[in-house]
């Protein structure tokens, strides 16, 4: 086995939205995106109207060479707020999100089930490993892209008003994608080969506190 660990590229950020009231941040189809400046976020947080974020992170792939196989993948983010609402990655490759973010990927139904999850807490002005459960978000040869939202905007929770995870110092402490992979067994050869040590269901995300 091979482990190689990927930083995110200039290309990632996030992107809030801003509505009078939760249910319409949360739920807007459209928000305003950049990328990542001294940090990316994952919260929310509300003062007299309510501001949703969402963090985009695009890795290159593309020295994984075709048909290797990845056996697991970790995503380390330095943290330095944490609120315990934990944080989930979702899945909308091969469109979303775009490289750089647009304002339009922040619309929540262009993106598929969970490909990680954490509950928390995480250790704060530190390294947090986030376990990738399902190895396909990973692209081979290619650009790996996700979506990053916090437990709360996750599970649909208004009641913390200034709350969520934010990660960085970006150029110090970049996202980090720890991928462990090893070629294909000998006359095997595939495009896309994976191995997923998943149920084929995803759970309830509030009943894995268990998975730290």
């Amino acid at each position: 086995m091979t482990i190689t660990n990927f930083s995110a590229t200039a290309d990632s950020g996030y992107a809030y939205a801003q509505a009078a009231t939760w249910t319409d941040a949360r739920n807007a189809v459209s928000a305003t995106a950049t990328v990542w400046d001294d940090s990316i976020d994952f919260s929310q947080y509300s003062n007299g109207s309510w501001r949703v974020y969402h963090g985009y992170l695009v890795f290159d792939t593309s020295t994984l060479p075709v048909g290797e196989v990845v056996h697991s993948a970790e995503l380390r983010l330095y943290v330095t707020q944490d609120d315990g609402s934990g944080l989930v990655v979702q899945d909308g490759q091969p469109i979303y999100p775009s490289v750089p973010p647009v304002d339009g990927d922040f619309d929540i139904t262009q993106y598929g089930i969970l490909k990680a999850l954490d509950a928390g807490p995480f250790l704060v002005d530190d390294y947090n490993d986030i376990t990738v459960s399902d190895v396909s978000l990973i692209t081979v040869n290619g650009i790996t892209k996700m979506l990053v939202r916090g437990g709360d905007d996750f599970n649909n929770l208004d009641t913390d008003p200034s709350g969520g995870v934010i990660a960085g110092p970006s150029a110090l402490n970049p996202p980090i994608l720890v991928v462990n992979h090893r070629p294909p067994a000998s006359g095997i050869f595939s495009q896309s080969v994976h191995e997923v040590s998943s149920t084929g269901s995803s759970p309830k995300y509030k009943d894995n506190r268990s998975l730290r």
